[in-house]
């Protein structure tokens, strides 16, 4: 159905995910606007993720190898099979916040099969679980760090 342009719209979009964040305010310079939208600061723990300096192959069977688990059949399928099931059980949420590097204070969190599972699944701006791993991003990349909201923060951490 189309309606005239300057008709005012019928449907109504409203979400309330950031609800907490909004304060009320006077109208804003078009006084159409009553709301307006305050960060709030981010809670939770920054972790560090990062692949050992001999790791320089995205080739399956030489990274089998350097997590010391023996090559066998269709090393492909066997690699996947192996982070996807580290992915499952990493203590972390569905979806984290890919932040910058820092190098000045380098704490690293989790094993080497973490940093390649987090590494092979992430991008500039997020980690996402159900992502397909790709190896040769997570080398190329080498390291990454993920802002890691609450609840899941607050559990014990894990070293390297």
């Amino acid at each position: 159905m189309l309606h005239n342009m300057s008709a005012p719209p019928r449907t109504t979009i409203r979400y309330e995910g950031l609800s907490g964040n909004v304060k009320e305010s006077g109208p804003g310079g078009s006084g159409v606007c009553s709301r307006g939208y305050q960060g709030t600061p981010l809670r939770g723990r920054i972790v560090q993720l990062q692949l050992p300096d001999s790791w320089d192959s995205s080739d399956p069977s030489v990274l089998l190898t350097a997590l010391g688990v023996a090559p066998l059949g269709d090393v492909q399928s066997q690699l996947l099979a192996l982070v996807i099931a580290t992915a499952r059980d990493l203590p972390l949420p569905d979806i984290c916040v890919v932040l910058p590097v820092d190098k000045t204070r380098v704490r690293l969190w989790g094993t080497p099969l973490m940093a390649l599972t987090v590494l092979s699944q992430c991008s500039d701006v997020m980690w996402l679980r159900a992502k397909s791993p790709v190896f040769a991003q997570a080398i190329t990349r080498r390291e990454v760090r993920l802002l890691v909201p609450q609840p899941w923060s607050e559990a014990p951490a894990i070293e390297v």
